[in-house]
Protein backbone atom coordinates (compact mmCIF):
# COMPACT_ATOMS: atom_id res chain seq x y z
CA UNK A 1 0.00 0.00 0.00
CA UNK A 2 2.68 2.50 0.96
CA UNK A 3 5.19 1.81 -1.82
CA UNK A 4 2.83 1.33 -4.76
CA UNK A 5 -0.43 2.98 -3.62
CA UNK A 6 -2.22 -0.32 -4.25
CA UNK A 7 -5.50 -0.99 -2.47
CA UNK A 8 -6.84 -3.54 -4.94
CA UNK A 9 -4.24 -5.73 -6.65
CA UNK A 10 -4.71 -6.50 -10.35
CA UNK A 11 -3.92 -9.98 -11.66
CA UNK A 12 -4.17 -10.23 -15.46
CA UNK A 13 -4.30 -13.88 -16.61
CA UNK A 14 -3.07 -14.79 -20.09
CA UNK A 15 -3.60 -18.34 -21.33
CA UNK A 16 -0.37 -18.43 -23.32
CA UNK A 17 3.36 -18.53 -22.74
CA UNK A 18 4.90 -15.56 -24.59
CA UNK A 19 4.14 -12.06 -23.36
CA UNK A 20 4.48 -9.09 -25.65
CA UNK A 21 4.38 -5.32 -25.29
CA UNK A 22 0.60 -5.20 -25.71
CA UNK A 23 0.08 -7.42 -22.64
CA UNK A 24 2.33 -5.21 -20.51
CA UNK A 25 0.67 -2.03 -21.80
CA UNK A 26 -2.81 -3.45 -21.24
CA UNK A 27 -2.04 -4.26 -17.60
CA UNK A 28 -0.37 -0.89 -17.11
CA UNK A 29 -3.55 0.83 -18.36
CA UNK A 30 -5.48 -0.81 -15.48
CA UNK A 31 -3.07 0.53 -12.86
CA UNK A 32 -4.87 3.72 -11.87
CA UNK A 33 -6.79 4.89 -8.83
CA UNK A 34 -7.24 2.19 -6.15
CA UNK A 35 -5.32 -0.29 -8.32
CA UNK A 36 -2.15 1.68 -7.68
CA UNK A 37 1.15 1.01 -9.42
CA UNK A 38 1.66 -2.75 -8.92
CA UNK A 39 0.19 -5.50 -11.09
CA UNK A 40 0.78 -9.15 -11.89
CA UNK A 41 0.62 -11.01 -15.21
CA UNK A 42 -0.12 -14.70 -14.91
CA UNK A 43 0.92 -16.77 -17.91
CA UNK A 44 1.99 -20.28 -18.91
CA UNK A 45 5.73 -19.69 -18.97
CA UNK A 46 8.03 -22.08 -17.11
CA UNK A 47 10.03 -19.60 -15.01
CA UNK A 48 9.14 -16.56 -12.91
CA UNK A 49 12.50 -14.99 -13.74
CA UNK A 50 12.64 -12.29 -16.40
CA UNK A 51 14.58 -13.08 -19.53
CA UNK A 52 17.08 -10.57 -20.79
CA UNK A 53 15.52 -8.86 -23.75
CA UNK A 54 11.81 -8.49 -24.21
CA UNK A 55 10.53 -9.35 -20.70
CA UNK A 56 13.13 -7.22 -19.00
CA UNK A 57 12.79 -4.30 -21.42
CA UNK A 58 8.98 -4.17 -21.22
CA UNK A 59 9.00 -4.39 -17.43
CA UNK A 60 11.60 -1.61 -17.20
CA UNK A 61 9.68 0.56 -19.69
CA UNK A 62 6.50 0.37 -17.59
CA UNK A 63 8.51 1.09 -14.44
CA UNK A 64 10.46 4.04 -15.84
CA UNK A 65 7.73 5.58 -17.99
CA UNK A 66 4.70 5.04 -15.76
CA UNK A 67 6.21 4.26 -12.36
CA UNK A 68 4.28 0.95 -12.45
CA UNK A 69 5.82 -2.36 -11.45
CA UNK A 70 4.50 -5.35 -13.38
CA UNK A 71 5.53 -8.76 -12.10
CA UNK A 72 5.29 -11.93 -14.17
CA UNK A 73 3.79 -14.87 -12.24
CA UNK A 74 3.72 -18.08 -14.24
CA UNK A 75 0.95 -20.53 -13.30
CA UNK A 76 3.59 -23.17 -12.42
CA UNK A 77 5.17 -20.78 -9.92
CA UNK A 78 1.79 -20.09 -8.29
CA UNK A 79 1.07 -23.83 -8.16
CA UNK A 80 4.42 -24.45 -6.47
CA UNK A 81 3.66 -21.79 -3.87
CA UNK A 82 0.17 -23.12 -3.19
CA UNK A 83 1.53 -26.62 -2.58
CA UNK A 84 3.49 -25.21 0.34
CA UNK A 85 0.24 -24.23 2.06
CA UNK A 86 -0.47 -27.90 2.67
CA UNK A 87 2.36 -27.97 5.22
CA UNK A 88 1.43 -26.04 8.40
CA UNK A 89 5.11 -25.39 9.08
CA UNK A 90 5.43 -23.46 5.82
CA UNK A 91 2.38 -21.20 6.17
CA UNK A 92 4.59 -18.11 5.74
CA UNK A 93 6.37 -19.49 2.66
CA UNK A 94 4.20 -17.62 0.16
CA UNK A 95 4.73 -14.26 1.88
CA UNK A 96 8.45 -14.93 1.99
CA UNK A 97 8.73 -16.02 -1.66
CA UNK A 98 6.62 -13.11 -2.92
CA UNK A 99 8.73 -10.72 -0.85
CA UNK A 100 11.89 -12.16 -2.40
CA UNK A 101 10.42 -11.87 -5.90
CA UNK A 102 9.45 -8.22 -5.31
CA UNK A 103 12.94 -7.49 -3.98
CA UNK A 104 14.48 -9.19 -7.03
CA UNK A 105 12.47 -6.91 -9.33
CA UNK A 106 13.20 -3.74 -7.37
CA UNK A 107 16.91 -4.26 -6.70
CA UNK A 108 18.11 -6.36 -9.62
CA UNK A 109 15.87 -6.08 -12.66
CA UNK A 110 15.22 -2.36 -12.41
CA UNK A 111 18.98 -1.72 -12.04
CA UNK A 112 19.95 -3.68 -15.18
CA UNK A 113 20.55 -1.62 -18.28
CA UNK A 114 18.03 -2.04 -21.07
CA UNK A 115 18.95 -4.33 -23.93
CA UNK A 116 17.19 -2.08 -26.42
CA UNK A 117 19.43 -0.18 -28.77
CA UNK A 118 19.09 3.59 -28.56
CA UNK A 119 17.67 5.31 -31.59
CA UNK A 120 19.83 7.83 -33.36
CA UNK A 121 18.32 11.24 -33.81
Amino acid sequence: MEDYKTRQVVFDAKNFEELGPSEYRQLQSYLTGPYGKLGFIINREESELLRTGKDLDWTKEMYQSHNSLIIKLPAKYISKLLQKLRNPEKHDAIDSQMGKLLTLYETSYMAIKSTQKKRRK
